[in-house]
């Protein structure tokens, strides 16, 4: 993906190349910007540029140099297990990794021993029992109720600050034309002088700066639909049975740890509690199921009805 004949960009004589002296290997070297030779072929064009930018954010991303300083190889490849990186420990907020082949420990507590929390998880029980956390319990219909309700009062009073800023400026939007028709009117029966000339010109400035107002600053409109529980649960359990699927296992996998901000594993006299935290924004994104899923994300996010106002990140005890 980084030919950019693809998005119709014909470029050569990037690249000279010169013979190693000691080798006797030819090696490539970047020729001058003012050298290379680009055209436009838009015949040859097999992906947009929307496409195109998504794939060089992501190769961005994965890079070994995208803070400038070079990561370790094993940043960029995709993680190991379903729950990698994820899991934390609730006693010191280290790490819970894997401490046998089955089996997650506080990496704290085994190579460093700065934490109490000696006790182990197995891998596949603590995938399963988050699975059915994600399907049954982060979107449960009474939990959802109560976030619905908690939203569309925030969802309201947004609407209500919007609905006063709009009125304002439709107000003195009525006063600024109410005050331009009077000055026509008055240029059409051959009144004019100079001061009304500049006001007009004042008038029409400040109407274009209201216009710009109105067109940016739209009311807030944000519908939660009653079944979205239920979608969200059904393409869960979709995603769920498509990890198996070795063509959408990885892409059913990242959108699964989308759905999660953490996982902490709490000892409590001698037993665990796993306190599964939801990411707000992915879960009414995956429940949406509308053109306006990331509209209602977004908003929920700046809400931030995340942990609280009745949407609880789901706990339950193994």
């Amino acid at each position: 993906m980084n030919n950019p004949v693809y998005v119709g960009r014909l470029v050569w004589n990037k690249l000279k190349y010169v013979k190693d002296p000691t080798t006797g290997k030819r090696r490539s070297r970047n020729n001058d910007k003012a050298d290379v030779v680009e055209k436009d072929v838009p015949h040859l064009r097999i992906i947009s540029d929307e496409l195109w930018q998504r794939v060089k954010a992501r190769q961005k991303a994965v890079s070994f140099t995208v803070t400038g300083a070079a990561k370790e190889p094993w940043d960029r490849r995709r993680p190991r297990y379903l729950l990698s990186g994820l899991t934390k420990c609730g006693c010191c907020g280290g790490g819970y990794v894997l401490i046998s082949k089955m089996h997650l420990g506080c990496a704290t507590a085994r190579n460093k021993g700065l934490c109490s929390n000696r006790l182990a998880i197995s891998r596949l029980s603590l995938e399963e029992l988050v699975l059915s956390g994600l399907k049954h319990r982060l979107m449960a219909p009474d939990l959802f109720k109560e976030f619905c309700e908690a939203f569309f009062a925030e969802v309201n009073k947004a609407r209500m600050d919007a609905g006063a800023q709009r009125a304002s400026i439709e107000a003195e939007l009525t006063k600024v034309r109410r005050r331009l028709r009077q000055i026509v009117d008055a240029i059409g029966d051959g009144f004019l002088v100079r001061s009304m000339k500049d006001e007009l010109l004042a008038l029409e400035a400040r109407e274009d700066i209201l216009l710009s107002q109105m067109e940016v600053a739209p009311q807030p409109k944000v519908l939660l639909n009653p079944k979205m529980a239920d979608v969200y649960r059904s393409k869960v359990a979709d995603l769920h049975a498509a990890l198996d699927d070795p063509n959408s296992g990885p892409q059913a996998a990242e959108a699964i740890r989308a759905l999660i901000e953490k996982i902490v594993v709490v000892p409590v006299d001698g037993k665990m509690t796993v306190d599964l935290y939801g990411e707000i924004g992915s879960i009414l994104r995956l429940a949406a199921g509308s053109k306006n899923q990331d509209a209602l994300a977004t908003m929920a996010e700046q809400l931030v009805v995340v942990a609280g106002a009745g949407f609880e990140p789901t706990t339950f005890r193994l």
